[in-house]
Order: C-alpha cells, then structure tokens, then sequence
C-alpha cells in the first residue's frame, strides 16, 4: 500500500530518440503538457511466439507462451523511459527554481502541516481491475486477440463454436491459465492456444497457426456438449417454465442446434442452470424463515408456520403452511362460506404434496384461501392441514368443508383452475414456488379488483346472463301449484326418463339441492319464476352474487416483495436439511411379478399327489395317466 495518487504517465520535455523511433510515439505526436502515456496495447496485445515445428506447440513452456515482452522488450523500454524520465526531471525543476529567483514579486511560502493524514488517499496497487469483455455467446469469435472474460467462458464459447462447426476437439493442457487443444480430424493442422492475461481478469487466444478448413463430421452425437454448456442454453428456457424436464429439454436441444446429448448430461444441466435462475435445493428449505420474516414485515396478519422433524442431531423440513392476510379478509367478507381441498403432486427433488384450501367468488373463479406443502397424502396431513385453517380463518357460521370440489361448484373448473395455477411451479425449490403463489396471487388480485371497478348494478352480470341463458332453454316442463310460494315441477330429461321436484321460493330451496349449494336458482326453480309476470330474478339470488361483495372479495391489496438479496437473514439456531429420504435401501426392483407368480418364501403344491415343489403337469400321476390314455388310444384305433 502507498499514499498518494498513481499514474503510469512521464512528464517529458523532450522525447529521446529511443522513444520516437520505436513505434509507440512518433515526433509529431500532439501530447497535452508533454505528458507520454505508454500505449495500451503494449499491456494488453501479447506479442506472438513463434513456433517452428508441433513438437514445440506441444512442449512449449507457459513463459515462453504468455507474454515476453513483461520479461524483455517491455522491461528495456520501461527501463529506458524512467531513466530518461528522471533526468529530465531533474533539468526541468532545476529550470523553474531559477526562474522563481529572477522573479520580482514576493514569494508566499506554502504552510505545511505536521498531521497530513486526513488529506492523504490510501492507493491499493493490488486492486482487482474489472474488465466489461462482452461477446456473442451463441456466435463466439474464435480468433487470435479475442478475449473473453474467464477460462471458463473461454472454453464455453470454444465449445458452442465446435457444435456449430461440426468439430470436436482434443484438449492436451487445460487448467485455470492456459489452455492447448487441437482438432480430433485426422490429419487437420488446426491448433489453438489461449492463456490468462498477466495482472487482469481476461484469457486471450494468443495463436492459431493454421486455418480450419477441416470437413465438418456432422455428427449427432458429440462430446463438446458438456453440463455447462447443456446450463448455458436452458437457462433461458427454463426461465419461461421451471417446469421442462430433461427429456424435453434433450429433444428441444437436437431441434435447435442439431446435436444429440446425453440425458444424464441433460439432466445435470438442469440442474445447474436451475440453480443459476434460483439457488441450490438444499439451500431453499433455510430461506423458508428469511421468506417468512419479510411477508409478516410487509403484509401484517398473515398466518405463516414452518413445521420441523428432528432426526438425531439434524433438523429437516417437514411442513408448511401459510394464508395471506388480503385473502382471508377477502374470503371472509366476499365469497361463499364453502371451502374444498385441492392438492398436487410436486415434480422437483422434493417429492411432496402441494395442497390449496379454496372458495369460490361470485363469477364461480377460484378464490385460494391457505396454501400448505406436506410430505404424503395421509389423513395425519389433512388433519393438520385443517387445524391450521382453522387457526387462520377463525370459527365462520355456516362455513362448509369438502372434500370433493365438484360439491360446491357443480363442475369440475375448480380443478382445472388450479391445475393452471400451478402448472409451471411444481419444479422449482420450495421458497421459489411459494414466492411464485405470492406473486400470482397479487397479480391476479389486481386484475379482478380492475374488473369490479367496472361493474355496475346490484348482481353481477355474468350472473344474470348465465340465468338467463338457462331460462331460454327451459322445454318441456310443467309446474303445479300447491301454494302461494311451493309448487311441483316435473318433465322428462333427455333420455325420456320422467322426473318432479318440488321447489319452495319462500325458502329457496329445491329437491335437487342445487338451490340451497349454489345460492342461486336451479333449473327447477327458473321454470316457476318464468311463469310469473313480475318476478324480479335478481330477489332470488343470493348476495354472495353481488357487485358488492365481488369487489370486498378482491379489496385487499397484496403488498409486493423485495428480492431475495434484501430479506432478512433470520438465524432459528440450527440448519434447516431437506426431508428425510424415504427411499428404502438396496437395489430398486422393476420386475413386476406375474398374476399366478409365487413369493420366494412360497412353496407350490401339487393338486394330484398332494406334495410340495412340484406342479400337476410334472407329477409322476399325471404321466402315468397320460401314458394310459395314449395305450387306450392306440388299441382304439387298431
């Protein structure tokens, strides 16, 4: 470390003759206050070596290879100009004192203080200099004096321009500063040479002696197509969808660049190229309480609970569950006290469940209250997962649980919307998927509370249509009063079969159920109002179906989040592992047994003598009888 400024610059009056006539600076050069500035490409080009025979491309040594000019030419020069430098140096200020003498004015003597330390700046010769090297990495320029950033991009870009030329390539030295290869052709003089720059954060190719004019093999199957190389190319796809797994990214390799990789290899770089766009899957479980602390910092009320098993001395995740504030609020004040249970399996290497307890809003839309990730599909599970709903949304009156979904829907588009809310996210790490379903949610929250601002009226308007619709429809059915507010109705259905239900507008009920499900008239119940002049239709729906309470469902405003560099860094005391493998020891068997296959520890007993290890067909009875029948025959026939 020293003081002070530092500059590579030498203040010159008068440029020696060994300077101007070694082709860095001319003797017209313009040089503002006689400042010489040694030339960048002096530092940075490295000279070529010259190689006579592939003996010596082979066994050159990593002096000679990298740059002499630091050990030769470069250190004359330096020499040369600081001495220069010094001397001129000294005429000059010599020049300038003498000058001050002859001068008449009176001369200020400049103040020194003894303590200069607060006005010296501290100087680290040894700081990293950043390079910005920027080159194509689906086309790299593979030429002398390129650089790249690193010997891996390197030998990445020197990969991706052997698969696009149909090459291969056989490395003879490659570690972190140098790298010698040559073409695999048989008989192709094609070589390449690249090091690390001295003092800077670059590898420069520093020769290629010949031209590649080999043919290229064509070659489906390659070995230029390593992990990393598989990472750097689906690193952008699986950003689009976490969800593509090794075979579709192998087919959708040989479909764009024409080369058949190895699913092994595939499936590796995944795995790299996921943990580039997320992190490593051991790492996302102790993220989960980082996750935790910045959703309760931002959005106050929600439930969020990390459930661990302890193994020895080691804890593991074991459960999650969590319910955002905005969607209990908006549960409790504007939909449906019904609520059914979703759950799917995940595809990572966390092979659990994910599950989702969800209502339905006015328009019938999926509407996911609490979300929870268990290991099984077990009744323990469930039993748990609806404690903590309970703990979350609190005693409804009224509310109804079920376990099928197509109760409280009447179809099966509850299902369907949840298979497209987690569609592309049952890959990705635990901490990823669930910042994914915060994400959707205040995405899809925004949107729908968008579209209540626009409406109007008292019951939604895709309501009224949708009953409308089925009132236009009605054929064939015949209503018979009993009362002011009951009446039977009946007609055939489609198959001729007849039927009758009665229907109570007082109560709003119907024999079917529909009505008392769905909170709205059934097909049953439209047939009587559709009798009447001046029935109003929006009195018989149910306010579940309002403008009203559609817009409380959606008024809570799910906050956004930071990246995951700014939560905060929450210590629990100990490090949170993945889930205990459950997979059993020894080899897997994937031989299944027949329908009539015996256990190894089962003996088979023979049904005419009565003993063991043997079968009817190879019992000594059954020959005998067989030998007869063949003598029987015989005699028949003679």
């Amino acid at each position: 470390m020293r003081m002070g400024s530092s500059s590579k610059a030498v203040r010159l009056e008068e440029a020696p003759e060994s300077l101007k006539n070694d082709g860095t600076i001319g003797a017209d050069a313009d040089i503002k206050d006689n400042m010489m500035m040694v030339e960048l490409s002096k530092v940075l080009e490295p000279p070529g070596v010259e190689i006579n025979s592939e003996r010596e491309f082979f066994d050159a040594p990593q002096q000679e290879l990298e740059n002499d000019a630091y050990s030769r030419e470069g250190c004359a020069h330096a020499k040369e100009s600081q001495g220069a430098g010094n001397g001129l140096r000294a005429e000059a200020e010599a020049q300038e004192a003498a000058q001050e003498n002859q001068s008449e004015e009176p001369r200020v003597e400049p103040i020194f203080y003894s303590d200069t330390s607060a006005a010296q700046i501290p100087v680290d010769d040894k700081a990293d200099v950043k390079l910005n090297i920027v080159y194509d990495k689906e086309n790299p320029r593979i030429k002398v004096n390129e650089y790249f950033p690193s010997m891996e991009e390197f030998r990445l870009a020197l990969r991706q321009h052997g698969i696009q030329k149909g090459f291969q390539v056989h490395k003879v030295k490659t570690d972190k500063t140098r790298y010698r290869a040559y073409c695999k052709a048989e008989g192709c003089p094609w070589r390449i040479v690249a090091h690390k720059v001295r003092d800077l954060p670059a590898v420069v190719i520093t020769m290629i002696p010949e031209e590649h004019n080999c043919v290229s093999s064509g070659n489906l199957v390659t070995s230029m197509a390593s992990q990393n190389w598989v990472a750097e190319r689906v690193v952008g796809w699986l950003k689009e969808n976490p969800d593509l797994g090794a075979k579709d990214l192998q087919e959708k390799l040989q479909e764009v660049y024409n080369v058949e990789v190895g699913y092994a290899t595939v499936w590796a770089g995944r795995q790299k190229a996921m943990d580039k766009i997320f992190q490593s899957w051991e790492d996302a479980f102790q993220e989960l309480y980082n996750f935790r602390a910045e959703l309760l910092s931002i959005c106050p009320g929600s439930y969020v609970e990390i459930f661990t098993k302890i193994c020895g001395d080691d804890v593991h995740f074991d459960k999650l569950f969590f319910a955002l504030q905005p969607c209990i609020d908006g549960f409790k004040n504007g939909c449906r006290p019904d609520i059914a249970f979703e759950f799917t399996a995940l595809d990572g290497m966390y092979s659990g469940k994910l599950a989702c307890a969800c209502a339905l809003d006015g328009h019938d839309w999926m509407y996911p209250v609490a979300w929870a990730i268990f290991d099984s599909n077990s009744n323990d599970n469930w039993t748990w997962f609806m404690e903590q709903l309970k703990k979350a949304i609190g005693n409804l009156p009224g509310l109804t649980i079920s376990s099928d979904n197509c109760i409280i829907s009447g179809d099966n588009n509850l299902t369907e919307s949840f298979c497209e809310w987690t569609m592309n996210i049952k890959g990705m790490p635990l901490v990823d998927l669930v910042d994914r379903l915060r994400q959707t949610t205040m995405a899809v929250w925004y949107k729908r509370r968008c579209i209540g601002s626009n409406l109007s009226g008292i019951i939604l308007p895709a309501v009224i249509e949708q009953l409308n619709a089925k009132i236009r429809s009605l054929r064939n059915i015949e209503v018979c009063r009993c009362g002011m507010q009951t009446a039977e109705v009946s007609g055939d259905s489609q198959d001729m079969t007849p039927w009758r239900h009665v229907v109570d507008l007082n109560k709003h009920t119907c024999s079917c159920g529909e009505w008392q499900l769905t909170r709205k008239p059934c097909l049953h119940a439209l047939a009587w109002i559709n009798t009447e002049a001046d029935a109003d239709l929006e009195s018989f729906v149910r306010n579940y179906y309002s403008v009203e309470r559609f817009r409380a469902a959606y008024s809570g405003i799910v906050p956004p989040m930071t990246g995951r560099s700014q939560w905060p860094r929450v210590d629990p005391g100990f490090k949170l592992l993945a889930p205990p493998s459950t997979q059993r020891a020894g080899r897997r068997k994937y031989r299944t047994k027949a329908s009539q296959e015996l256990d190894a520890n089962e003996q088979q007993q023979c049904n005419l003598c009565g003993e063991l290890e043997h079968h009817e067909k190879g019992c000594t009875l059954h020959c005998l009888k067989k030998r007869k029948r063949c003598q029987a025959r015989k005699e028949e026939e003679s």
